[in-house]
């Protein structure tokens, strides 16, 4: 992620006996919501039987610098495969184009978030609070068997630094983790999350997001599945 620019990497490995893959690539389609410019695409030319190869492409934000856009990107895998003959190991001079689509990938408003550190999360919740915007939800982490396992990934999908120690949770029953970042554009976004366990419903939370740049807030509280 850059301040302008989205870079996916494709990380390619050609599974077929006796084939090569020739000019490789992945042709990305963002979602009608999703506001962004192809600039580049860069290919994989030649991919032997079990060699790993890596394909970019990269999109310029259309609607600038400092803008957060979430969105959905679907993938197709093109490429031509040619056989190898046996008899001089080469590939054959003609091959066949194909394709598969793979799984989409999403763009969420925490993917524009880098950890940050301060030393007083209470201060800089009341800064923030003053003159930024809020977002809450309350949301059911079923899927989670504990409040540390819940803390763990919460602190990964939003991309932020816990604070006061709060990514080690001491009770398993209640947790308030407390979150810091900032944007790629430099703006803070702090995070208080509330949690309660029970065997029967797993974690349920109360994320309480705010965040110093307009529209950040509910996209951070968003990206929390």
């Amino acid at each position: 992620m850059f301040k302008e620019h989205v870079v996916m990497q494709y990380l390619i490995k050609n599974t077929l006996p006796s084939t090569v893959l020739e000019k490789v690539t992945v042709m990305v389609t963002p979602s009608d919501e999703v506001e962004f410019d192809e600039q580049f695409i860069i290919e994989v030319n030649q991919l032997p039987t079990d060699d790993p190869g890596v394909c970019y492409v990269a999109y310029q934000r259309a609607s600038g610098p400092g803008t957060v856009t979430v969105g959905t990107f679907s993938n197709v895998l093109r490429f031509t495969t040619k056989e190898i003959d046996p008899s001089t190991g080469q590939p054959e001079e003609f091959g066949f184009e194909d394709e598969y689509e793979v799984a989409d990938f999403d763009l969420h408003g925490s993917d524009y978030v880098l950890p940050a550190f301060a030393s007083n999360f209470e201060h800089v919740w009341e800064q923030i609070g003053a003159s930024g915007e809020e977002a809450e939800e309350t949301l059911q982490l079923s899927s989670m068997k504990s409040i540390a396992e819940a803390t763990e990934q919460l602190c990964r999908t939003l991309s932020m630094q816990a604070l006061d120690g709060t990514d080690v949770p001491i009770n398993q029953s209640t947790h308030t983790l407390k979150l810091l970042g900032k944007t790629l554009s430099g703006g803070r976004v702090i995070a208080s999350i509330r949690m309660a366990y029970s065997a029967k419903s797993g974690v349920t939370t109360k994320v309480v997001v705010r965040a110093e740049e307009k529209g950040v807030a509910p996209l951070i509280v968003a990206s929390v599945e």
